[in-house]
């Protein structure tokens, strides 16, 4: 515990010179996702790092500090990605970079392979085309979600289905679930979606398409054979982000924690925030397990803290190793130095074991997703 408060107390200190330095020099709400080792498509990408950098401040209450005046700009900077392009009329939040760096020639033969496939066998590859719309949508997503954290909204709705639209229950039903946890952040982002538009229809068909996908024995959320372990948590993350929006609780939680609790996740950060927010969900309906479960937060904390580069006081997404890509665009060389993305992952994640050890006494705000 004691760990834990002065390893928060030093990142509440130090974190916002790591930020600062990753700052744009000429747009102040723009941010470089890397200080060393950045590659041009890093350089050039703005909207998901922009989004970023205001999720960490929310949750180290950075944002309190600032004045109206810079959350009004800031909050209009990212709401100024918002529109249409020729591939997408629909008004999504677009970076215009991330489209061009996400166009590449190489790909159309791998996309009629898949096509084929797809075709042939029965298969669901998801084409270049499928991938950069799944993409697109999940910006949005992150965009409204920070939006929504610091009490805003996006400046026109969106959602792909009006209410009781019957094609988003065929769209569900066509996900590849055996992939729970790409999958899952597609039904992650309507729930989202759904919510901010008040879509009652949407939402019940959500909820309702969610009790199709459980498993008894794990509590996961799939359909098919069981996935590996970390599948299944990472998938089961995008499924109870997607239903605290909705405000639909967890279905088997007491079957979810024994699951985790006997799961060693990958050292990446992705793994290692899916886990503990799946357990930080589990523990608002049911104290099953609570001690056990402290016990191995604690441990988790000291595989969190091998991320850490105590000089510069930010976090990296892998061990010693910053991140690479951001979906699918190489954004660095993955020097040894911290990164705006797995800061904020590891951040989240010991804010939300801090909720759960220090309960009301906890320091930190936490994210909904």
């Amino acid at each position: 515990m004691n760990n834990l408060n002065s390893l928060i107390q030093e990142i509440k200190e130090k974190n916002f010179n790591f930020l600062d330095q990753l700052r744009d020099e000429k747009i102040i709400y723009r941010f470089n996702p890397v200080s060393q080792g950045i590659l041009e498509g890093g350089s050039n990408l703005s909207l998901g790092f922009s989004c970023y950098a205001l999720k960490t401040f929310y949750i180290l209450k950075y944002w309190d500090k600032l004045s109206q005046k810079e959350k009004v700009e800031w909050t209009t900077y990212i709401k100024s990605f918002q529109g249409t392009t020729d591939s997408f009329q629909t008004p999504l939040f677009i970076d215009e970079n991330f489209l061009r760096f996400s166009n590449d020639s190489k790909v159309l033969m791998k996309d009629l392979v898949k096509k084929t496939l797809n075709l042939v066998l029965d298969k669901k590859y998801l084409t270049s085309n499928q991938k950069l719309k799944n993409s697109i949508r999940a910006e949005t997503k992150q965009a409204i979600s920070t939006l929504y954290q610091v009490g805003q909204k996006p400046d026109k709705n969106y959602n792909e289905f009006i209410d009781s639209d019957p094609q988003l229950q065929n769209y569900l039903k066509n996900l590849d679930w055996s992939n729970p946890w790409s999958s899952g952040g597609q039904f992650s982002a309507f729930c989202v979606f759904s919510k901010i538009n008040d879509s009652y229809a949407n939402i019940d068909t959500l909820s309702s398409f969610s009790e199709n996908l459980i498993d008894v024995e794990t509590g996961g959320y799939f359909l098919g054979s069981i996935p590996n372990n970390s599948l299944l948590v990472n998938g089961a993350m995008k499924i109870l982000s997607g239903l605290d929006w909705i405000d639909v609780p967890v279905h088997k939680p007491k079957k979810l924690i024994d699951f985790c609790l006997k799961t060693t996740p990958n050292n990446e950060g992705c793994d290692l925030v899916d886990i503990v927010y799946v357990l930080y969900r589990c523990l608002k309906f049911t104290d099953h397990r609570r001690k056990e479960i402290i016990d191995y937060l604690e441990n988790l904390t000291n595989i969190i803290s091998l991320h850490y580069f105590k000089k510069i006081g930010g976090f990296s997404y892998f061990i010693n190793k910053s991140q690479t890509e951001y979906y699918g665009v190489k954004i660095s060389k993955g020097l040894p130095t911290p990164d705006l993305h797995g800061n904020l992952l590891l951040i989240w994640a010991i804010s939300m074991i801090d909720e759960i050890m220090n309960e009301e006494n906890s320091s930190l705000n936490v994210l909904k997703p």
